[in-house]
């Protein structure tokens, strides 16, 4: 039988400063993608992602475009040096927002439709949170099946299954109390990320990422 080579692109992370200094150096290719993406972050007011990537003594490794821009900008230039290596893949999995990296890695979006995607979607999220309830996420060390029937049994609905991680993680997203209620002694750390991500208060994301590949984005 034979085997099968899968890509997987993570969601947002942390990242050392300096993380691609040595991989990008002399690189045109790479060093295009980078700057390709700082234009994109400079039309959202937001830092150039490159100087925090490139050099180790930089303090420039926080804020949204790091958190959003550096993690994608990250696993395309790992892309592009794989395949430079001949590792090709039969197939492309992203994570949460790693999807958009599988996206553009696949050749369905350009490095910049995917840094719109993330900066509006950045946008969408803090449009939002003026005016939907106070929420929040909570990784819970249970299965999703338990995960499920817990969120089905507290804050009337309000609080789902946002991501299942695997057996033993499943992150659970819904306004304030209701992550708290269904963590109660299976908790891990709170997800400081958004305040109710992958959840039905969130209603603006998806519109603004269509807008986001047609032009119609308006920073």
């Amino acid at each position: 039988m034979m085997s099968k080579t899968v890509w997987m692109f993570p969601s947002p992370g942390a990242h050392l400063p300096g993380t691609l200094g040595a991989l990008v150096d002399g690189n045109a290719t790479m060093q295009s993608t980078l700057d390709s993406v700082d234009r994109i972050a400079e039309r959202y007011d937001w830092d150039p992602v490159t100087p925090g990537l490139l050099r180790p003594d930089s303090d420039a490794c926080s804020g949204p475009e790091h958190l959003w821009l550096g993690f994608y900008v990250t696993s395309l230039v790992v892309a592009d040096i794989l395949t430079a290596h001949g590792v090709a893949c039969d197939a492309l999995v992203g994570h949460s927002a790693g999807e958009v990296s599988a996206l553009v890695v696949a050749g369905s979006l350009t490095a910049e439709d995917g840094a719109r995607i993330l900066c509006e979607r950045t946008k969408a999220v803090e449009a939002e949170g003026s005016s939907a309830p106070s929420g929040g996420m909570v990784a819970l060390a249970a299965p999703m099946r338990r995960v499920a029937h817990l969120c089905g049994a507290v804050d009337r609905g309000s609080l789902v299954v946002a991501v299942d991680n695997g057996p033993g993680q499943v992150v659970a997203s819904g306004e304030t109390g209701g992550p708290g209620s269904a963590g109660e002694g299976r908790r891990r750390p709170r997800d400081p990320g958004d305040p109710a991500g992958d959840s039905g208060l969130l209603s603006q994301p998806p519109t603004r990422k269509g807008r986001a590949t047609d032009g119609r984005c308006d920073p």
